[in-house]
């Protein structure tokens, strides 16, 4: 009915529990490809012990660049999936290899979500982060986008929009996103869905430097200031120094001239989606007919 494909880099301390949280579903992937991506802790001989017990696990190894790169992760689950793009299944949905599913029914419910909605494209659960019995929403999880790490598609979805595309600053999911809307599917994330992330976001190279990433990113869409400059406030008091630091890595890019890099149907459609939120955040209903568009403050 559905398959799974993750990458995996020096995830030694999470995968086995990551695997076993999948293994114990109600509605089991009919294959999960895991592919290391250049592991140099035990990683690949947890993968190969799983593998063994469970057959549904394909795993593959490939060389990756020594740094952990969002660009690597997703060039790596693009890799993995066109060794299974063949499969008679319904769903394609990616999975972070250090996150644990509370529920047995996770994908059994949302399963039963995208069978519900023939609109709905993209799907997910809701992350919480945390250590031990501590978990928490993350501060900004939000209904209208769905976390890359629990994205799941229908498969003829996931094959129009040419799956994952690598990009330079990541973003990769983003790009999903805006390009499953911009074909005129839904995409929302279901709050009742828990999900543990153990590695907060970020956290492996630095809030400061992930930030200034994460404007480029913004940037690379070809998105509109104000939108970005908007969600930065609203995020300002929370987090100032990263707020700031995010919306100066946007203006680099743009001072630089370096090129956006996504089709001008899917910009032109993000910054449509951000010129009504902006719209709406100052309190301006839309015109009749016009619903709030699935975009993320």
């Amino acid at each position: 009915m559905y398959l799974l494909l993750s990458s995996a880099k020096n995830e030694e301390k999470y995968i086995a529990s990551t695997i076993e949280s999948i293994a114990a579903q109600s509605v089991r992937p009919a294959v999960w490809v895991i592919i290391d991506d250049g592991s140099t802790d035990g990683t690949v001989a947890i993968l190969r012990r799983k593998a063994a017990h469970y057959p549904w696990i394909r795993v593959l190894q490939r060389q990756a660049d020594p740094a952990r790169s969002f660009h690597s992760q997703y060039a790596a689950v693009a890799e993995a999936y066109e060794t299974v793009r063949h499969e008679a299944v319904e769903y394609v949905g990616k999975v972070d290899a250090d996150l644990i599913f509370p529920s047995p029914d996770y994908f059994r419910q949302l399963i039963a979500e995208m069978k519900g909605n023939e609109r709905l494209g993209l799907s997910g659960g809701w992350i919480l982060e945390g250590e031990g019995s501590d978990f928490r929403p993350r501060p900004f999880n939000t209904t209208r986008s769905v976390p890359g790490g629990v994205q799941f598609f229908r498969k003829k979805v996931f094959d129009q929009i040419g799956g994952y595309h690598p990009l330079k600053y990541g973003g990769a999911d983003t790009l999903a996103e805006l390009a499953a809307r911009a074909a005129g599917y839904e995409v929302y994330s279901l709050p009742e869905l828990a999900v543990h992330h153990h590695r907060q976001t970020g956290g492996f190279d630095g809030a400061v430097r992930s930030a200034w990433r994460w404007g480029k990113r913004d940037a690379q869409f070809g998105g509109r200031l104000s939108f970005v400059a908007l969600k930065c406030a609203r995020r300002f008091f929370r987090q100032p120094v990263v707020s700031a630091v995010w919306l100066l890595g946007f203006c680099a890019f743009r001072l630089a001239g370096e090129k956006v890099v996504v089709p001008e149907e899917i910009s032109r459609h993000l910054r449509r989606e951000q010129r009504e939120l902006v719209v709406q955040a100052f309190g301006i209903r839309p015109a009749a007919g016009v619903s709030a568009p699935p975009a993320v403050l």
